[in-house]
């Protein structure tokens, strides 16, 4: 599924999306995000899939925490 998000809240943090964030207050903004995502045939959400799932997963998260606290 394509994806827009704001940039905004935390998944301004998903820095790879940078380019279908939208400012939440800007409500042509996130009309053009959305139309601009729709019509984008170049959207490249298998290399977002690989992204997340390498950055976002169990192993990683529990690894860097394991780091934060010293473990």
């Amino acid at each position: 599924t394509k994806t827009i998000c704001s940039n905004a809240t935390a998944l301004a943090d998903f820095d790879f999306l940078s380019t279908y964030q939208f400012d939440p207050n800007n409500l042509n903004e996130l009309k053009d995000k959305i139309v601009f995502a729709l019509n984008d045939q170049s959207y490249p959400i298998e290399n977002y899939k690989s992204i997340i799932n390498e950055r976002y997963n169990w192993s990683n998260i529990s690894d860097s925490y394991k780091e934060l606290i010293g473990a």
